[in-house]
This record gives structure tokens, C-alpha cells and sequence, in this order.
């Protein structure tokens, strides 16, 4: 029994940690997350830009969640306030090398909120290429 436990930690652990560099920069004053340096137009698949005004004593936050069919390779969520008024940005769920993401968005107190959001994805590869099973099976039809 507790073997089995042991056993169970460990292998939970381990992934854990292999999952961990994956959400090495996924949250901040700013995000930008995946290979963000060359983006075309076309693969830009979400753009927002989140803008709330400032309310005294209050955070003002923003949840923004995108669902598509394409594999999501960069995301930017680009703070525009400076000198520490602009609050964090957290991907929750999802990011990149999947095809959701939820990114939430939380000012600091009594400041307002403004963000631009983008999102870039490309059609997985894997849904792209035929099986080889596939292949062959299709020469029986």
C-alpha cells in the first residue's frame, strides 16, 4: 500500500514538472507567450482591446476567452498603462499548443484596465496529414 502511494506521488509529480516550463511566462504585468516574433496577419485569429476606466478602492478585471479550431502558437495580452498602474495579466486555461485559451485580466486598485489582446494560430499538422493506416485503407475503396 505504501508502495502504491509512493508510486502514485512520484509519477504525479513528475508530471507536474514536465508540464511546469510550459507556463513559464504565462502571467505578469504583460504576456507574451510562444514564438511571437514572426506573426502574419492571417494567423491572427482573436484581437481585443480591453479598456476599463479607473473606479476608486476598486480592481476592475476582464475575462478573455477565446475557442477555436486551430492550434494556437502566440499570445500577446500587451499592457498599455505604465509606471505600475496597469495591473496582471494570467493564462488559466488552455494557451499555446492548444486550440483555447483563458486569459484573465485584473487591474491593481483605484486604476483602470487597458490591454491589447491578440491571439495567433495555424492549422495542427496533426489533423493535416493523413494517417498511414488511413492511406492504406483507402486503397481498398
Amino acid at each position: 500500500m505504501l508502495r502504491t502511494n509512493i508510486f502514485v506521488f512520484v509519477s504525479t509529480m513528475l508530471v507536474f514538472a514536465k508540464t511546469l516550463p510550459a507556463l513559464k511566462n504565462t502571467n505578469g504585468h504583460e504576456i507574451i507567450d510562444g514564438n511571437c516574433s514572426s506573426t502574419p496577419y492571417d494567423d491572427r485569429v482573436y484581437y481585443d482591446h480591453v479598456d476599463k476606466t479607473s473606479w476608486p478602492f476598486i480592481i476592475r478585471s476582464e475575462t478573455v476567452t477565446y475557442y477555436g479550431d486551430r492550434q494556437i502558437y502566440c499570445i500577446q495580452a500587451l499592457n498599455q498603462k505604465v509606471n505600475g498602474t496597469g495591473g496582471s495579466a494570467n493564462i488559466t486555461e488552455g494557451g499555446v499548443g492548444h486550440n483555447f485559451v483563458v486569459v484573465e485580466l485584473e487591474s491593481n486598485r483605484s486604476h483602470g484596465l487597458e490591454f491589447y489582446v491578440s491571439i495567433y494560430a495555424k492549422n495542427s499538422s496533426i489533423n493535416a496529414i493523413k494517417s498511414p493506416m488511413a492511406q492504406n485503407l483507402s486503397e481498398f475503396e
